[in-house]
């Protein structure tokens, strides 16, 4: 058998380091308890994440980004209707918020991991930016306040369980685009109702 990767490495400290911030929180964790988990020294795990906040850094940037690239990419086109804008816009997020099922519900469950300034705030202003693209340029108070509530809808589902999220993902799409009040797809429709 041959030695792991450094990148496989990496990959296996992130995931020991997921479950227990998810376990028993991000500030009762330590880089001690991660290595041990491990059966690393600590010395070996300091190669590869020198400080407890590179781990945090590290498994919320996937998230992250993915959501700054869904914004980047959907920005409002006239050429576009908006409630087909707003459709594939949800339909995305949801998907990003499935695929990073793992860290939405860590970040919702630990309010120490929410304050690491590249986390938190890099959270709240690519939040923010998908409201504002969600919401589009002429959009008023209520228009604003349905795009925040149909966000909520999504990020509720961080308090459920990831089996039972990709199961319900048709119905999550089809709340968040009820409450901005565009119809969602036929197909998708249908399988909610089945």
């Amino acid at each position: 058998m041959g030695e792991k990767t450094a990148a496989g490495t990496r990959q296996d400290i992130l995931s020991t380091a997921m479950a227990l911030f998810t376990a028993q929180g991000y500030d009762a964790t330590s880089l001690r308890q991660i290595a041990d988990r491990l059966g690393f020294t600590k010395a070996a795990l300091y190669y590869h994440f020198p400080a407890k906040e590179h781990l945090a850094i590290e498994l919320t940037r996937p998230w992250l980004d993915a959501i700054s690239n869904l914004i980047t990419l959907n920005q409002p086109d006239p050429r576009v209707p908006q409630d087909e804008r707003r459709r594939r816009l949800i339909e995305d997020y949801v998907d990003i918020v499935v695929a990073h099922h793992a860290v939405l519900r860590f970040l919702t469950q630990d309010a120490a991991a929410q304050k690491h300034p590249d986390v938190g705030k890099r959270a709240l202003s690519l939040v923010i930016g998908l409201q504002d693209a969600l919401a589009g340029p002429e959009a008023d108070d209520a228009d604003r306040i349905r795009v925040a509530c149909a966000i909520g809808a999504i990020h509720a589902t961080a308090i459920m369980d990831s089996d039972a999220l990709t199961t319900a993902q048709p119905i999550v799409v089809s709340v968040a685009l009820a409450v901005l009040g565009v119809d969602a797809p036929a197909k998708k429709a249908a399988q909610v109702t089945a």
